[in-house]
């Protein structure tokens, strides 16, 4: 299991990579993946996936239509479930404030095996 940990400093700024200080999102210009960003993904689904974890990913489609459940029944806990990332992985999740609530996911790994450009 993946741990995740709930930063919501990020909720209302911009995120950069703890191993090489990219920019990750809410830049002004289109966000950045490094490869050390496993994947990106809010409550409405993913917008990065590195390559070589796409296949682990558990399916936001599949999720949505009540297909995949996880044991706290949110898409984030799938995400956490998923055990076949480097061991080194980890998820930060950052949360926008009450009406909205909504999640933001950023899973990291030192290895770097993911790939750099726009997301």
């Amino acid at each position: 299991m993946i741990p995740s940990f709930e930063i919501n400093h990020f909720a209302d700024g911009d995120m950069f990579c703890v191993f090489c200080g990219a920019q990750i999102c809410f830049s002004d210009a289109s966000p950045e993946h490094c490869p050390h960003v496993l994947f990106g993904a809010t409550d409405d689904g993913y917008w990065h996936k590195a390559e070589f974890v796409s296949d682990i990913l558990p399916s936001f489609d599949a999720f949505q239509e009540g297909e995949l459940n996880s044991d706290d029944g949110t898409f984030l806990g799938l995400l956490r479930e998923v055990s076949e990332f480097p061991d080194d992985s980890f998820i930060i999740e950052a949360y926008v404030p009450a009406p909205s609530g909504d999640g933001l996911y950023v899973g990291f790994s030192s290895s770097g095996k993911g790939e750099s450009g726009s997301a």
